[in-house]
């Protein structure tokens, strides 16, 4: 069983009306609700009219685990870079990685973008959007 949820720092602006493309929280049309143990990957980006100081740099979530990055602990979705890709373009992940979902029960995903030292910035204007995709394990 697997599914994928479609991200965007526009959705649910009414909402929460202070989403960024660095930091936003989407409402779920409805709830999703997980029975067992699941895991979730970030399968592909893309970040339009706006640019991130950082790279390479962190796409994080509150859906899931948290991973050592250095000395610090980060519910990192993947750590990522525009390094030879076109900034507007979609970035697809060959090599989805994936990580355990530490809620059972979702109605609204947090994502927001970091450096590796957990430096969090602005990033005014613009959309970030965003696929995972989740899946149950044995």
């Amino acid at each position: 069983m697997n599914f994928h949820v479609f991200l965007s720092s526009m959705d649910s602006s009414s909402v929460h009306v202070g989403n960024t493309p660095a930091d936003f929280t989407v409402e779920l049309a409805q709830s999703i609700q997980l029975i067992g143990r699941w895991e979730c990957a970030l399968v592909d980006y893309q970040l339009t009219g706006a640019s991130i100081p950082y790279d390479p740099f962190c796409i994080c979530s509150d859906i899931c685990e948290a991973s050592c990055v250095g000395d610090i602990r980060l519910p990192i979705l993947r750590r990522t870079s525009f390094k030879g890709k076109k900034v507007e373009s979609l970035v697809e992940l060959e090599l989805p990685q994936y990580i355990g979902v530490k809620r059972d029960q979702m109605k609204r995903i947090r994502v927001y973008i970091t450096d590796s030292r957990n430096r969090r910035f602005a990033v005014p204007g613009g959309e970030l959007s965003c696929t995972v995709h989740f899946r149950k394990t044995l």
